[in-house]
């Protein structure tokens, strides 16, 4: 008695693999834009985690973020832009990169106690986690109290005036 059902398009092993491949092809043909922009995206993803894997490396994308210095670029920020929604735009997407750089800092210093132990190359880490740090606190201190930012500023009330400033190391 015959089994019910659609019958058997490819017998062998060798048919279904060149089945399988032709529809990949065919696939491939028809989302081949779609699939080149994801598999760029993930490029750039990975060659970003891989720039940012040095102290030094971080201590660029930290500088480049807050352009050289933290203490200037909070004052022109709070000076150069007319809203408070603008100036809050542009601070919080400064707070997301810091916090992408802090992400990185972690993970190096994880290889470095991982691999050198307690050393110099840790004390480099930390200073930078740090200087980092100080950048996140800064940039949120400005976003807590950006109703009142300017008065502050004017007043020197708000806490990154007090910090001594994050510049690049020489």
């Amino acid at each position: 008695m015959a089994r019910p059902g659609r019958p058997k398009l490819y017998h062998t092993p060798a048919d279904q693999l060149h089945a399988r491949r032709l529809h990949s092809q065919k696939y491939y043909a028809r989302n081949c834009e779609r699939i080149s922009e994801k598999n760029k995206q993930r490029y750039r993803e990975r060659q970003q985690c891989l720039k940012l894997n040095t102290v030094s490396a971080v201590e660029v994308a930290l500088m480049a973020i807050i352009k050289g210095s933290l203490t200037t670029f909070l004052d022109c920020t709070l000076q150069s832009h007319d809203t408070f929604s603008r100036i809050g735009e542009c601070l919080s997407h400064t707070l997301k990169q810091a916090e992408d750089i802090r992400g990185y800092t972690h993970d190096i210093h994880a290889k470095v106690l991982q691999v050198h132990g307690v050393s110099t190359e840790l004390r480099c880490v930390e200073v930078t986690s740090c200087r980092v740090r100080q950048v996140i606190q800064s940039v949120e201190d400005v976003l807590l109290n950006l109703e009142d930012s300017v008065e502050m500023h004017c007043g020197g009330q708000l806490a990154y005036q007090s910090l001594p400033d994050v510049v690049p190391v020489v």
